[in-house]
């Protein structure tokens, strides 16, 4: 009688360990979220040139490449970009860059991952304190919003119709940043649906950082061993531990 009860004391136990577990893995995704943001002083986009084809010296043209519905089917390039937009490298000027990742699951499952980037580079180092214009010249700004777990399928991407960046050094280690951004949107996939314009209107405290120290997913990456996914979706550390 006694072995029995004990079996049962056991199996009981086991069934409730792992019913357990499940809830803490299902619960751990639906609080799933994480923000990266920072300051890089010497860094520039990696891909500075072609934001400046896509926009910077010919708005006409980047009408152009929006409306060109049938040559973005096969655009591999173009469809990644508001992934690899997002690439940083050293350089002579400043990257501030906002990362937010959000996960949004179903029962047990992962269902889907949205990230969203915003990338803004400087050609200088900043001061104590200022404020940099959308249509600063040199300025770049660029925002992007899509799905972490099916990046091939495009995203919206964005840079400012108008907007401005507040910028105050805290200390050694930190900016405060206030940004106030109106983004016009496209979709980097042939015209599949519409993105809505992206209003921007919030207060950041930044660490200040060097590339070497940023990770893929705020946009350092060593080509040929991270992933695009490293790029677009990142892990808590609760789930580094249980993954």
């Amino acid at each position: 009688m006694n072995m029995r009860l004990a079996i049962r004391i056991i199996l009981v136990s086991i069934v409730v360990a792992a019913i357990t577990l499940l809830i803490i893995i299902w619960l751990s995704y639906i609080i799933s979220f994480y923000d990266s943001c920072f300051v890089a002083n010497n860094a520039k986009l990696r891909l500075e040139m072609i934001h400046y084809k896509y926009l910077m010296n010919n708005k006409a043209e980047w009408a152009d490449i929006v409306n060109r519905e049938e040559d973005r089917y096969y655009d591999e390039a173009y469809i990644l970009f508001g992934i690899t937009g997002h690439r940083i490298t050293s350089g002579l000027g400043t990257l501030i860059g906002v990362r937010h990742y959000d996960e949004r699951p179903t029962f047990l499952t992962s269902a889907s991952g949205v990230y969203t980037k915003i990338s803004i580079y400087v050609p200088y180092q900043l001061k104590t304190f200022g404020i940099i214009d959308s249509n600063e010249e040199g300025v770049i700004m660029f925002v992007s919003k899509g799905s972490s777990y099916h990046p091939g399928s495009g995203s919206c991407i964005g840079y400012p119709e108008k907007g401005y960046v507040k910028y105050n050094s805290i200390n050694n280690t930190k900016y405060l940043i206030d940004l106030h951004l109106e983004f016009t949107m496209h979709n980097t996939v042939a015209i599949r649906y519409k993105c809505k314009p992206l209003y921007i209107d919030q207060k950041y405290s930044m660490n200040k950082t060097s590339v070497n120290e940023l990770s893929p997913w705020d946009g350092n990456i060593v080509p040929d061993r991270d992933s695009i996914y490293s790029e677009v979706r990142t892990r808590t550390y609760f789930h580094k531990l249980l993954f």
